[in-house]
């Protein structure tokens, strides 16, 4: 409810344009760092989520032994995607 009434207040419908209007550049620069690493750690959290579902699925088709190699591969790609 606060951020809908400083939004009002300030004519500001964003976290940034709030963020700029009400503590200036500086804290501009902290809400954008902070959603950088909120987003890492979304991005992060769903790679891990995907490879565990795509292993138990390799390991139900071929079974244990080609299933954790295939888990670590598919794993490292992933990281290397959300790096670029």
């Amino acid at each position: 409810m606060l951020l809908v009434q400083c939004g009002d207040a300030t004519k500001k419908y964003s976290y940034m344009a709030i963020s700029q209007e009400t503590y200036g550049t500086k804290f501009t620069l902290f809400v954008k760092f902070s959603f950088f690493i909120s987003n890492w750690g979304f991005i992060v959290a769903y790679m891990v989520l995907v490879n565990k579902l795509i292993a138990t699925v390799l390991d139900e088709i071929f079974g244990d032994s080609i299933a954790y190699e295939l888990r670590k591969n598919i794993f490292y790609f992933f990281l290397k995607l959300s790096i670029i």
